[in-house]
């Protein structure tokens, strides 16, 4: 049963309706002569929920024993162009039997409830981004009612937004913890609202007659982040604040440098005997903090090791193992394991290619690393010995006295060139081939003897190494 009590009011016309529904099963009555179905039954049913042409999350069925009650869902979330959500009806035309949203209900079957929409000429749900929007109304049995079942959530520095579903609606006052607040209208802001929980008592004026209901209000707080450069010199990053609960994301150095140091991070306690936390991690906050730059000492780079080197015929490239904290690298060659060391070039990476170098040659290389804070020892050395050009072109041109006169190119590096042929009118470079002889320039005349045709091959030396051979197609020797 509803039991509502009448206050008379100091505003003229306005009447305080204060309604009891704890008798209240929303579709129940406490007549004896309505059947009920034994509690103790053994069948459940299920009741289950549909939107009727509205949009939102649909609530989830709900099961129950035969007899039991459940709580009918709210339409929070639920949203109907031109329309309020008012509650459930057993019919999709609404022409079955209402309930309120969050009654009690009392389960004896299966049963599909239907949202039901009532024409909404004033407002429509809408989302304000940072606020918090509650929706109220009078159902038809006299009572104010707010969506999230009379509780909310805010944040510090949040507005709470109520709005009304459907017309003639005034909100003549809100009432923080039993005081009068002297605010009327639909927001209330909770930015000097300390953190916890709180009762406001709101009081709505409809049709001449003032309803009133209560509403738990839990404000959680705010937190400030504050970053500090703790002796690093730049912009420190902007504090941050963040509702509790929530997360950031941490920033990197953003200019923020020491001499001899580098930036590692963020931490609770200035002298880095806090939590640490590294740039860009997630951090979410217990209350007001300090950050403080974590600070790591340069120190010189370790001697670069596992240094090896690989030759062409005029470029030698010499590779190492990286080292962690070097900002690169010198590299320094000699014509001697034990001669002295010349730096011919730096790098940032874990290599370095040496050019211009003569063929056939033996190049000695050593590395060190170096940052801000010095250079490190040279490295073990390395060697490797360029590889000789072949002299291409080769020509070979036939004279008379079956001589052929054989030219070449000079190859850098080089101190002779073998030359050798074949005769015949066949190629045969793995038999038969003779050797006419070492020579220092880029030419000879070989005398082939009575044979009218042979092939010619030139290679490079240098007394230590040998280059490949070059040849020159068959030519034809003159009596």
């Amino acid at each position: 049963m509803l039991a509502c009590l009448t206050l008379a009011l100091m505003a003229p016309g306005l009447a305080l309706v204060s309604c009891d529904s704890s008798n209240m099963d929303g579709g129940g009555t406490d007549d004896p002569s309505v059947p009920v179905v034994n509690p103790g039954g053994s069948d459940t049913y299920t009741v289950t929920f549909n939107l009727n042409g509205g949009s939102g999350t649909t609530p989830a069925p709900q099961t129950a024993d035969a007899g039991s009650s459940i709580t009918l869902p709210g339409g929070n979330d639920l949203f109907k162009s031109g329309y309020a959500f008012d509650g459930w009806n057993t019919e999709p035309d609404g022409a079955g039997i209402n309930y309120s949203a969050w009654a009690s209900y009392t389960v004896d079957g299966d049963v599909t409830l239907y949202a039901r929409w009532i024409a909404d000429n004033s407002t429509a749900p809408q989302t304000v981004a940072g606020n918090r929007i509650e929706y109220y109304w009078v159902d038809e049995h006299g009572s104010l009612l707010t969506t999230g079942g009379g509780a909310v959530d805010v944040f510090q520095g949040q507005t709470l937004t109520i709005t009304a579903q459907g017309d003639g609606y005034a909100v003549q006052q809100w009432r923080l913890n039993g005081i009068n607040t002297g605010e009327s209208g639909n927001t209330y802001d909770f930015s000097s609202t300390t953190a916890g929980e709180h009762t406001i008592d709101l009081f709505v004026e409809k049709d001449g007659k003032l309803y009133s209901t209560s509403i738990t209000i839990t404000v959680a707080a705010n937190y400030t982040v504050t970053f500090n450069a703790n002796g690093g010199s730049g912009t420190t990053p902007a504090a941050q604040t963040v509702n509790a609960g929530s997360s950031i994301t941490l920033p990197g150095a953003n200019g923020l440098t020491m001499s001899d140091y580098t930036f590692g991070g963020w931490n609770t306690e200035p002298d880095g005997t806090g939590t640490n936390y590294n740039a860009e991690d997630s951090y979410k906050p217990i209350g007001d903090v300090t950050l403080y730059a974590r600070w790591e000492q340069i120190t010189v780079p370790g001697v670069p090791t596992g240094v090896s080197a690989s030759a062409s015929s005029s470029s030698i490239r010499v590779s190492w193992t990286a080292v962690s904290n070097a900002d690169g690298y010198y590299v320094y060659r000699s014509s001697s394991s034990s001669g002295t060391y010349t730096s011919v070039g730096t790098s940032s990476s874990a290599s370095y290619t040496d050019t211009g170098l003569l063929g056939g040659t033996a190049y000695y290389y050593k590395v060190s690393a170096y940052n801000s804070a010095g250079e490190s020892a040279q490295s073990s050395y390395t060697s490797a010995t360029t590889s000789l050009g072949d002299p291409s072109p080769v020509t070979a041109t036939g004279t008379s006295g079956y001589k052929v006169n054989v030219s070449w190119t000079a190859v850098p590096g080089a101190t002779g060139y073998q030359v050798y042929y074949d005769l015949g009118n066949t190629e045969n470079p793995f038999g038969g081939r003779q050797f006419a002889g070492t020579f220092t320039g880029t030419s000879c005349t070989v005398n082939v003897g009575t044979n009218l045709y042979a092939y010619f091959y030139v290679r490079a030396t240098n007394g230590r190494v040998t280059s490949d051979l070059a040849s020159a197609p068959r030519t034809q020797a003159r009596p």
